[in-house]
């Protein structure tokens, strides 16, 4: 269960120290340079708008890591966030067992 503490750690601001800072910037070049191999080796279209879009996403979604710093969900959350299975698949989605 997501509790009141996780959801204001989520919405609230989180000033960057001078290392994130470092980090952010290492992330969004890397990032822009992918972005101009994908640009110069894709046709224009929608798809190549959509893979731009999806790399966009993954620098946030960097620097949230950056901003939250190390997590350790909890055995209700690793649960909740699990795929239900399927009789063809193992306990536990593609994340592999739930933990005891």
């Amino acid at each position: 269960m997501i509790t009141d503490t996780d959801l204001k750690e989520y919405f609230s601001y989180h000033p960057p120290t001078p290392d994130q800072i470092d980090h952010y910037a290492k992330i969004r070049e890397a990032a822009l340079q992918f972005a101009h191999v994908i640009r110069n080796n894709t046709p224009a279209g929608a798809d190549q708008t959509y893979t731009i879009r999806l790399l966009r996403q993954v620098v946030m979604n960097a620097n949230q890591s950056v901003a939250l710093g190390p997590y350790e969900f909890n055995k209700q959350n690793l649960i909740q966030f699990r795929r239900p299975t399927t009789p063809n698949q193992p306990e536990g989605g593609d994340r592999g067992p739930t933990p005891a």
